[in-house]
């Protein structure tokens, strides 16, 4: 259970190519907090996207490339 800000809370510490978490998925250094909140928000409205439910989680699945 969280927020907007908790999701790009947890991208932050876990997704980006400078955190030291392994065997997650990572953005290279390129994308940048805009480029990331525009990449969420069209993965929204994707029609390939897999959009889940986790336990109390919806869980986004959509390729960026």
């Amino acid at each position: 259970q969280g927020n907007s800000k908790m999701g790009l809370d947890h991208i932050n510490l876990r997704h980006f190519e400078y955190t030291v978490v392994q065997d997650v998925s990572k953005f290279s250094g390129e994308i940048g907090a805009k480029q990331l909140k525009n990449m969420i928000q069209n993965s929204l409205y994707d029609q390939s996207s897999i959009i889940t439910r986790q336990g109390t989680s919806i869980v986004v699945e959509t390729n960026v490339g």
